[in-house]
């Protein structure tokens, strides 16, 4: 029997953009979902697509996940965000008799979320990853700079655990590399059990910053099965992000499966021993695409691959229930598209791109020119482009996502501001 017709699922993301695509596509395919939504103006919390459950809060995760579990064990577990995702993985044998599971271990997830590891792997499989620098001090770091030269990003070796989310920052000299490191390192507050877990977490490396990163990135995503021999691609470009240097995307473009990489790709999976729904990140630097990032989970543009018919939340959550002709026939489905092809090509975050064209404008960051080309990519062809909060079958997330918006202005109008405005 099928199993849609009879396994409900469980997408424990907060307020993610790729969660609610996940929610959305799943209740497409007939199965029950549910999610959790901590704060009051987040989209999933008035998604019709699923029911809402109780915030972590105080408990401990294993027990969370417990406790929100449904009787009998069939629910299934959908991978998303970076903690919940590795936690799955490194308790699935306690988290067995609760839910039906479809994740590699603990260890080969840390390998892709932990970077200093993650370029370890790449490089032996012949992917291409930036100039990187694991310093264990500042004054190192300023060492490094100023014999290296150029820019550099600072940055937290994985997200797993830490307390407080953050990108990182831009050295631009040798001179503010030492402060630069100071400050991401402050930030990389990480719970006990991971630092006791990997003490070099503490931390931040230096990883080359390539300029050409802030208006294109490379992404491959994809499937491979626990096997190695079901695979399937996808892939598109980040054309525009804030803050702009290092941020989160906004805008992005289908683009072709570059079929050499999705190779190495596949064999560097295949190596680690790594299956399940990824997105591979990557930016292009002298003819050559670098490996910057890898999410082994639902991602937040993962609305375009769904919508162009690489269904990746309802393949994983097929490939958990064990229906494999199912998997087979969504992947063979979906390749007819990987050429870059088809419709709809464009994702979008309308609300923070008309945010980020407004108070660029305003505060002369960004050209007249600029910003009617923007304006003018969200006007031009709607009808080819997903948007991240809105459905038509859906329209309360859409609607609270303005609202949304608006409350973290109300909380920290400075903040808010700069995070649009600032390069």
């Amino acid at each position: 029997m099928n199993g849609v017709d009879h396994f409900p699922a469980f997408v424990p993301g907060t307020a993610g953009y790729g969660s609610l695509a996940a929610i959305r596509d799943l209740r497409r395919a007939g199965v029950d979902v549910r999610c959790v939504s901590p704060e009051w103006s987040s989209p999933l919390r008035k998604t019709n697509a699923a029911s809402c459950v109780a915030s972590m809060g105080g408990r401990q995760p294993l027990q969370w996940l417990k406790d929100v579990a449904e009787a009998g064990g069939d629910t299934v577990l959908i991978p998303t965000p970076d903690d919940l995702t590795w936690f799955a993985a490194e308790f699935q044998r306690e988290l067995a008799g609760y839910y039906r599971l479809y994740y590699p271990p603990g260890d080969v997830l840390y390998a892709l979320l932990n970077k200093e590891r993650l370029f370890g792997a790449a490089r032996a499989g012949g992917i291409g990853v930036p100039e990187s620098w694991f310093p264990v001090s500042p004054l190192e770091a300023r060492h490094v700079a100023a014999h290296e030269g150029g820019k550099f990003v600072v940055k937290p070796k994985t997200h797993i655990g830490l307390r407080h989310w953050t990108k990182g920052a831009v050295a631009d000299s040798v001179d503010a590399m030492p402060a630069t490191f100071l400050r991401v390192l402050r930030q990389l507050q990480y719970t006990s059990t991971m630092l006791a877990r990997d003490p070099a977490l503490a931390l931040p490396f230096l990883q080359r910053y390539y300029p050409g990163a802030k208006d294109g990135i490379y992404n491959l995503s994809g499937f491979i099965d626990h096997t190695g021999a079901l695979t399937g691609f996808a892939a598109s470009r980040k054309v525009l992000q804030y803050p702009r240097r290092l941020g989160v995307g906004v805008c992005f473009e289908a683009a072709p499966v570059d079929r050499e990489l999705a190779s190495r790709v596949t064999e560097m999976l295949r190596g680690i021993g790594f299956y399940g729904i990824f997105e591979a990140e990557f930016i292009e630097a002298d003819g050559e695409r670098l490996l910057i990032d890898f999410n082994p989970r639902v991602f937040q543009s993962v609305g375009l691959p769904i919508a162009r018919g690489l269904r990746l939340p309802y393949i994983w959550y097929l490939a958990a229930t064990g229906d494999w002709a199912e998997v087979e026939k969504q992947l063979a489905t979906s390749r007819v598209f990987e050429d870059g092809s088809g419709r709809p090509s464009r994702w979008m975050h309308r609300f923070a791109l008309e945010t980020m064209v407004a108070t660029r404008l305003a505060t002369f960051r960004m050209r007249p020119g600029e910003a009617r080309r923007w304006m003018g990519w969200l006007r031009d062809d709607r009808a080819n482009t997903i948007d991240g909060a809105w459905a038509a079958d859906d329209p309360w997330p859409g609607r609270l996502n303005g609202l949304q918006h608006l409350a973290m202005f109300a909380r920290d109008p400075r903040f808010f501001i700069g995070t649009f405005v600032r390069d």
